[in-house]
């Protein structure tokens, strides 16, 4: 600091009062001034200020530095994408143009056939898949970056998720998050094994609120053996009354309701065979055929009692819908979580447009109270997906944003003819989120409907919010509809409307459906 203060004073004396001994410098910057102009004392000393300025700014640095061994990247053994499609990747990654759907079945696809992302494309889909909007690319991104791309992933905290590269990996080191995705994803592929895997967690996951997680990615139609140990887990809970604990209830209450929706379950057979006695035979006279009303006790009786719903199955004490009984609303809940297939059974095999005509005419009945029976058997049938009951109760009643995720049974011929004949022209978007559930392209038919639904104007306008929405679709269009997309590009139209579904809509969806058709062309070829 001795050198500063001659500074500091030799700018308030003035240089030709005083001069800066160089011996005062620091040693590093004395071979730097000492080519100096000495007749220029001024230039000598803004040079001197500047340079021990920044030299003390800076610090000390240790006089060695460790440099990490970072070690190089495995050798690659998979070939790199085509050429064709490397040309394609920096338009399918353009900001302007990149599509979460597209780009996820771009690298299915590259990782089907054993191909490998090229060096240059790595650092920005390893960033990309950091944005929310792209996170569902992770799990084929492990797939094509290759040992480059592993490699890569030791620079930048944000690509940790490339470490995990194999289910037990994943589930023995993965978040939690992570960990459940897995678990869903495996139940389709190896049930076995994630049937295996989740009984070891349900031994050692201490968290109540992680565990209950756990369990609901089994409340989708839990098969046969799944239900068995679900049904071990519900009875080592202990009643509500003694444990208290809030999260331990909702773990009983979700276990309860799984079992309900499950056929294979105990608990199933036991209430079911018990709700019989509720389904009431009047005999008709002169040969007609006997007429089975649904007749729910006002009072509680031998199942529709506090001990047995509130206890057991933790359902509300007392009912929340006004004019309702507690016996009604508790059948009410039953009826919400019960296996469809029940009342197959209690109506003795009558047919779903009978069951449906049943409960329709039994809401009334009650001391004229309007029994939502018919809302809560709409979401059994979303949560077990009964396809048989579902086509039975979108022919008679339809659906509407209560209860839309029954569509999720139908399969995607079923779903294309119940939209075209309930439509009027215009999609809600709750059906989009239906249709985005399928798995399978669109017949060419129902492309060109959907495509006459979202291109033609509406009162109020669109959103941008749902043009993004709809061109989320687009891996669903079958590409017979770029001959009408091109002739809407191709009018003209001064109708403002008309103009925004043009810009925002048509023209993305045409170069998307292109890009997918040029690549599909080149992963015929290789």
């Amino acid at each position: 600091m001795s050198a500063w203060k001659e500074l500091v004073k030799m700018a308030l004396l003035g240089t030709d009062k005083a001069r800066l001994q160089e011996n005062l410098l620091p040693e590093a910057l004395r071979p730097v001034l000492s080519h100096a102009d000495p007749a220029d004392p001024e230039a000598y000393f803004y040079k001197a200020a500047a340079l021990t300025y920044m030299y003390e700014k800076a610090g000390k640095l240790p006089a060695d530095t460790p440099i990490p061994s970072l070690g190089q990247a495995e050798e690659e053994t998979k070939p790199e994408i085509p050429a064709a499609l490397r040309v394609l990747m920096p338009e399918l990654l353009r900001e302007e143009s990149r599509h979460p759907e597209l780009l996820a079945w771009v690298f299915e696809k590259i990782a089907q056939k054993c191909w490998v992302l090229p060096p240059e494309f790595l650092v920005q889909v390893l960033q990309l898949a950091t944005l929310a909007p792209f996170k569902r690319l992770r799990m084929p991104l492990r797939e094509v970056v290759g040992a480059r791309g592993l490699w890569l992933q030791q620079f930048n905290p944000a690509w940790k998720y490339l470490a995990l590269t194999n289910p037990e990996q994943i589930w023995q080191e993965g978040t939690n998050a992570e960990r459940r995705q897995l678990l869903s994803d495996l139940r389709n592929t190896d049930p076995v094994q994630a049937l295996q895997w989740f009984k070891e967690a349900m031994e050692t996951e201490t968290n109540a609120r992680e565990r209950k997680e756990l369990i609901r990615i089994f409340q989708a139609q839990p098969n046969a053996a799944e239900t068995a140990f679900l049904e071990i887990l519900y009875e080592q809970l202990p009643p509500p009354k003694e444990t208290g604990k809030a999260a331990q209830i909702e773990i009983r209450r979700l276990l309860s309701e799984i079992l309900l929706s499950s056929p294979h379950s105990t608990l199933f057979q036991d209430i079911t065979r018990q709700l019989k006695a509720y389904a009431v035979t009047q005999k008709q006279m002169l040969g007609l055929r006997n007429k089975i009303t649904l007749q729910i006790p006002q009072k509680e009786d031998n199942l529709l009692n506090s001990k047995q719903m509130c206890d057991q199955f933790c359902f509300d004490n007392v009912s929340p819908l006004p004019g309702v009984s507690d016996p009604e609303f508790w059948f009410c809940e039953l009826l919400r979580c019960l296996h469809p297939s029940a009342w197959e059974q209690v109506f003795q095999d009558m047919s779903w447009a009978d069951i449906l005509a049943l409960l329709q005419k039994t809401e009334p009945i009650q001391k004229k109270v309007n029994l939502p029976l018919l809302h809560q058997l709409a979401q059994a049938l979303a949560r077990t997906r009964y396809r048989k009951a579902v086509q039975a109760y979108t022919r008679e009643f339809g659906v509407d944003e209560s209860n839309y995720f029954m569509l999720n049974a139908l399969q995607a011929d079923e779903l294309e003819k119940f939209i075209l004949n309930k439509s009027q022209g215009v999609i809600p978007p709750y059906l989009r989120e239906v249709l985005a559930q399928q798995p399978e392209p669109w017949s060419k038919p129902f492309s060109r409907f959907m495509l006459k639904c979202f291109t033609t104007a509406v009162p109020g306008g669109y959103h941008n919010q749902e043009f993004a929405k709809i061109l989320s679709l687009c891996m669903h269009f079958d590409p017979v509809v770029l001959d009408e997309l091109f002739e809407i590009s191709r009018m003209e139209n001064r109708e403002w409307q008309q103009q925004v579904i043009r810009s925002q809509l048509v023209m993305p969806l045409i170069r998307l459906l292109e890009l997918r058709q040029t690549i599909q062309h080149i992963l015929n070829k290789h």
